[in-house]
């Protein structure tokens, strides 16, 4: 990545000078980290790591795309659930009902 010389002497870029500088000092483990052993387990070595598979074993085929001819109807539904959730969750006597079990177990 090739940076203009003066990038850090405007606003936006002493910004980024400081953002950059704050995540390197994140990624020092200092003595507040010694008391912990950040060594893998046992465990984790002997499974190593995951095998990383190329793109061409996934099946990119079986990806439908988005029929854009019903999007209105999508729309349409998608704006009904919404509606009906909306509503109230709980009807007035499991409400009441609840209020009552809340005032007798709150501390006086």
């Amino acid at each position: 990545m090739i940076f203009h010389r003066d990038i850090f002497a405007s606003p936006r870029g002493a910004a980024l000078a400081l953002a950059l500088s704050g995540a390197l000092a994140a990624c020092d483990t200092g003595p507040e980290l010694a008391q912990y052993d950040l060594a893998p387990s046992a465990w984790a070595v002997a499974r190593g790591y995951p095998e990383l598979l190329p793109v061409s074993y996934f099946d990119m085929t079986a990806i439908t795309p988005v029929d854009t001819g019903n999007l209105a109807g999508r729309v349409a539904a998608l704006r009904a659930r919404m509606a009906a959730l909306r509503g109230p969750v709980l009807s007035a006597p499991d409400r009441a009902r609840l209020l009552a079990a809340l005032a007798r177990h709150t501390p006086r």
